[in-house]
């Protein structure tokens, strides 16, 4: 019994923060899923093959775009090419999930010490995450960033790469205001609590849910497996 009372708890936070987060596999106001695609029944959840896109995946992407990264320096959808790379997104007012997914993906650099993966969060807030402020909470947050890598971009990039390419919701949430620190507020902004697996070619492996903790376990064990095949 008391190996099943934290994951209950888990799944009753996760479902508590789904709705502001972003993980909405319903239909957005613009018409189409926002979320992967259910899968058809007796097919695995993740490839056994490290370097295969997993089914749920095979319609995902990450277009090629342009952000500037904590130190000002512009980087492209090149920095995936030749590396296996762990994804997510955040922006540093936030006071719902982001915490969460930001200690889940320092466990995971944790984890992954020693290998070559490399990790990137994608501010969602151009308005106010400016490669100062991602640096800071970096910083405050204990990144290596020889590994990790924060970066801001403008709402269309961001869009582009969320909704187009990964079909899941960003976008302002007014029915859930955010005191910031200073004073001010500022609306949630709805994103995906997900990482994104992400290949050599920059193609999309796999997507894990990041407040599952069997699905982290699951994300490291292929990253590492992933890049060991790369052989770099």
């Amino acid at each position: 019994m008391g190996r099943v009372l934290p994951r209950v708890l888990l799944v009753v936070f996760g479902l508590a923060f789904a709705a502001s987060a972003g993980w909405l596999l319903a239909v957005t106001a613009k018409g189409r899923t926002a979320g992967p695609a259910p899968l058809a029944r007796g097919t695995e959840l993740h490839s056994r093959e490290p370097l295969t896109p997993d089914a749920m995946a095979t319609d995902l992407s990450i277009p090629p775009f342009t952000l500037t990264d904590q130190d000002g320096r512009t980087i492209t959808e090149a920095v995936f090419h030749g590396k296996i790379t762990i994804v997510d997104f955040f922006f540093t007012n936030c006071t719902m999930v982001c915490p969460v997914l930001t200690q889940v993906m320092l466990d995971q650099t944790k984890a992954l010490q020693g290998t070559p993966v490399r990790f990137l969060g994608i501010s969602v807030d151009p308005e106010h995450d400016t490669p100062a402020v991602i640096k800071r909470y970096g910083q405050e947050h204990a990144a290596d960033f020889t590994r990790w890598t924060f970066a801001r971009g403008d709402r269309q990039t961001i869009g582009q790469i969320v909704e187009g390419g990964l079909h899941f919701a960003v976008g302002d949430d007014p029915t859930n205001v955010i005191r910031m620190e200073g004073g001010g507020t500022m609306n949630n902004i709805v994103h995906p609590p997900w990482f994104a697996l992400v290949g050599p070619k920059g193609e999309v492996l796999g997507i894990y849910r990041a407040t599952d903790t069997d699905e982290m376990q699951s994300l490291t064990e292929r990253a590492r497996a992933a890049a060991a095949k790369l052989g770099r």
